[in-house]
């Protein structure tokens, strides 16, 4: 399960900070270490192959994790919520059939 912040969001970054190490860090560094949330970094050889887009690619690769932490979060949040609905539905079952007699149109 992953787990949000009750501060709030942060706000972060993709740089690429040296050749062929393209990394994702907090924009401020002061509020965490100065590590970096995620690195990705080319040989020498894929950025031959990659003809200076290496930087690119791994911008490209971080944001498609990003998109998909959004995602795996809004399915977190959806299943929290069936989860809640399905324990409304479970307690008015709980309820007596004469008082949902009472309450029935006829």
């Amino acid at each position: 399960m992953i787990e949000q912040k009750e501060s709030g969001p942060e706000l972060l970054e993709v740089v690429e900070v040296r050749d062929g190490e393209v990394v994702l860090r907090r924009a401020d560094s002061s509020q965490g270490s100065g590590e970096p949330l995620v690195s990705i970094r080319f040989s020498e050889e894929a950025r031959e192959i990659l003809g200076g887009q290496a930087g690119n690619l791994g911008k490209s690769m971080i944001a498609a994790g990003l998109q998909m932490v959004g995602l795996m979060f809004r399915q977190q949040a959806e299943a929290a919520g069936h989860e809640a609905s399905a324990d409304e539905d479970e307690n008015a079952a709980d309820t007596p059939a004469e008082s949902v007699d009472r309450h029935r149109l006829h």
